[in-house]
Parts: C-alpha cells; sequence; structure tokens
C-alpha cells in the first residue's frame, strides 16, 4: 500500500504542479487530498496529521513544496495524513504571501487579522482551513500534528508576520488544533 500511495502523491502532485491557472491547481490539489484520505481509511492507521508541502506537495505559496525526508518515509508507511489548510481553505496555488498580525490564536477569537502582501485580508480562507485540518484529525482520531514551521497557517512558535516578519506565536491552523487538545510540533525550516 505505501509504495502504491507514496506513487499516487507525487505523480499527482507533480500533474498540479503543471497546472498553470492558480485556482484549478488549488482545486486538483484538494481533489488529491480527499483521494489520500479515502485510500487512507481503507488501509491504514495514521497517527498523525503533517503539512503536505512536507511531503513534497508543491502547495506552498510559491507553488514550491519542501520535503522533509523522514517524514516522506512516515507517509509511506501510513502513519501520517496530509493537509494543506491554505489550499483547503480555499487559497490558490501559488498565492501572494501571507502573515498573521497578532497570532493564530488572536485570528480565531477575531481580534487579529490574516493580511496578505497586497493589504487584503485572508483571514477567512485561514480559518476555513483550520477548521477542514481539525475535521480532518477527528476523522481520523488523530491526535497529534507536524507542522510546517514559519507558516501563517502551521507556524508552530513561530509563525510568518506581516510584510514576511516572524511572529513568536502559532499559526491559525496550528492554533485551533491546540486549542482542540491535539499535540503540535513543528518541522522543515
Amino acid at each position: 500500500m505505501s509504495d502504491k500511495l507514496s506513487e499516487f502523491l507525487r505523480r499527482r502532485s507533480e500533474e498540479a504542479a503543471r497546472e498553470p491557472d492558480p485556482m484549478e491547481r488549488s482545486r486538483r490539489l484538494k481533489l488529491l487530498f480527499e483521494d489520500i484520505y479515502a485510500e487512507l481509511e481503507k488501509s491504514a492507521q495514521p497517527q498523525a496529521l503533517v503539512s503536505a508541502c512536507l511531503l513534497g506537495v508543491p502547495c506552498r505559496y510559491d507553488g514550491k513544496s519542501k520535503p522533509d525526508l523522514s517524514l516522506c518515509g512516515r507517509f509511506n508507511a501510513g502513519e501520517l495524513i496530509p493537509v494543506c489548510p491554505e489550499v483547503q481553505g480555499g487559497l490558490p496555488t501559488p498565492r501572494t504571501p501571507s502573515g498573521v498580525t497578532e497570532s493564530g490564536q488572536a485570528v480565531l477569537d477575531g481580534c487579529g487579522r490574516v493580511i496578505n502582501r497586497q493589504g487584503e485580508d485572508v483571514s477567512f480562507y485561514f480559518i476555513k482551513g483550520a477548521e477542514i485540518a481539525y475535521r480532518t484529525a477527528e476523522r481520523f482520531k488523530v491526535c497529534r500534528a507536524v507542522l510546517k514551521q514559519h507558516s501563517p497557517s502551521c507556524g508552530c512558535g513561530s509563525t510568518g508576520g506581516v510584510q514576511g516578519t516572524r511572529l513568536t506565536a502559532d499559526g491559525v491552523a496550528c492554533a485551533l488544533l491546540k486549542s482542540q487538545g491535539l499535540t503540535v510540533e513543528a518541522a522543515g525550516e
């Protein structure tokens, strides 16, 4: 199962990366996640969520990935469930970089915002994506997540601030997952 799933992820990620339209690319990535979830439900015992970019899925704001080989091995073993809250929340790939104004928790509480470098408030998409990540954790009954460090969505302890700064805070999805009792660890630089 693992080699088949890994090959499926690689092939579909490459197909999505070749799509020139950012919204269509994101649509294809969302379908990829659902297909992987269906396969994992049939035959695996996943243990944690993982930021999809860490598995080589080209879903980052710049349309690239940041693969972590140790995490790729755990995915091959059926231990990890890929999520990308920004894509699953409805943002295109690639997209204008965004940052939180205060912290992910402040965004969830309605006191902070996620603003992209064009000055647009994209908080809605980050909150929606965080909720989808949490529902995915519930769906698979996992209580852990390994998320991409410094991301305004997934950052754990360090998140992207407005205009490319770094804040000592959690991203939006990380904050929501922690508030619901999940243990979150940071990975990737």
